[in-house]
C-alpha cells in the first residue's frame, strides 16, 4: 500500500467533508426528512474553530464515507451517475465561496461571532436558526450564491431550509479546512492519484465508486 503523507490525507478528509455535507443538503432538500445525525455532524464541524488537525474537525472519518465514495468516482474519471452533476456543481461553488471568505477578514470575524453565539446558545433549538441567519447575512453576500434545488413543498418548510443552510455552512467550513491544509484546485489534477489513495484509506469508503 502506498504511504500517504499527512498533508494529502488531511486534504482528502476535508474534501470528503465538503462532498458529504453537500450530499446531505441535497438529500434533505429532496426528501424533507430531518435527520439529527447529519445535523450533529455538521455542528461538530462548524464548532471546531481551533483545531490542531483535520481529524479534530471531521471526527470519525466513517461519517463522511459517502462523500469519499463520491469523490473517488469523480477523481477516478469514471462515468458519473445521472445525479452527480448538481452535487459536483455545488461542491465547486462551495470551494469558490470559501476562498472568497478567507480573503475577507471582517466576514471571518462576523462569522466567528455568530458561531460562538450558536455554540453557547441557551436552547439547542435556537442553534439552526442562528446559523441560518449567519449564512444569509454573511456568506450569501460574498457569493457565489448557492441554490440547492429540491422538492418545492419541503423547501417551504422553515426548519428544512435552516438545516440545509447549516449543512452548507459545514461544507464551507470543510472547504476552509481544505485550503488551510494546503489544498488547491491544481493539486486535484497533479496529485490526483495520491488523493485517490488517501480516500481509499478512509474508513467506510470501500463501497462501489
Amino acid at each position: 500500500m502506498t504511504d500517504i503523507d499527512t498533508a494529502t490525507r488531511e486534504q482528502a478528509l476535508a474534501l470528503a467533508g465538503i462532498a458529504q455535507f453537500v450530499l446531505n443538503a441535497h438529500r434533505l432538500a429532496d426528501s424533507g426528512r430531518l435527520d439529527r445525525v447529519p445535523l450533529a455532524a455538521a455542528l461538530r464541524v462548524i464548532f471546531a474553530t481551533n483545531p490542531d488537525h483535520a481529524d479534530d474537525v471531521i471526527g470519525d472519518p466513517a461519517t463522511i464515507a459517502d462523500g469519499a465514495i463520491f469523490l473517488r468516482r469523480q477523481l477516478g474519471r469514471r462515468e458519473g451517475r445521472s445525479d452527480d452533476a448538481p452535487t459536483a456543481r455545488t461542491i465547486g461553488l462551495i470551494v469558490r465561496l470559501a476562498k472568497r471568505l478567507l480573503g475577507r477578514s471582517e466576514a471571518m470575524t462576523q462569522l466567528g461571532g455568530a458561531i460562538g453565539r450558536a455554540k453557547f446558545a441557551d436552547d439547542d433549538r435556537q442553534i439552526p436558526g442562528i446559523l441560518d441567519q449567519a449564512y444569509r447575512d454573511i456568506l450569501s453576500p460574498i457569493g457565489p450564491r448557492i441554490m440547492v434545488r429540491g422538492n418545492p413543498e419541503h423547501l417551504q418548510n422553515t426548519e428544512v431550509t435552516e438545516h440545509v443552510r447549516v449543512l452548507l455552512m459545514a461544507a464551507v467550513r470543510c472547504a476552509v479546512l481544505w485550503r488551510h491544509c494546503g489544498g488547491r484546485l491544481w493539486r486535484l489534477v497533479v496529485f490526483r492519484k495520491r488523493l485517490l489513495a488517501a480516500l481509499d484509506g478512509l474508513p467506510g469508503a470501500v463501497g462501489p465508486a
